[in-house]
């Protein structure tokens, strides 16, 4: 059996710095539309959050 191999091209600098930036907005576009779903309100959310554990 021959082990076959092939060249990639090589992404651009542009997607390279993308692609994190769009996977984070799309996380952050999901969080917001459970949090519209659940029905908590946005801003005592986010106090909740932002808080230290006691």
């Amino acid at each position: 059996m021959k082990l076959v191999t092939e060249r990639r091209e090589i992404s651009s600098p542009l997607l390279r710095l993308l692609a994190p930036i769009g996977s984070i907005a799309v996380a952050l576009f999901v969080a917001g539309f459970l949090l519209l779903a659940s029905g908590a309100p946005s801003t005592a959310s986010r106090r909740r959050w932002s808080r230290p554990p006691r």
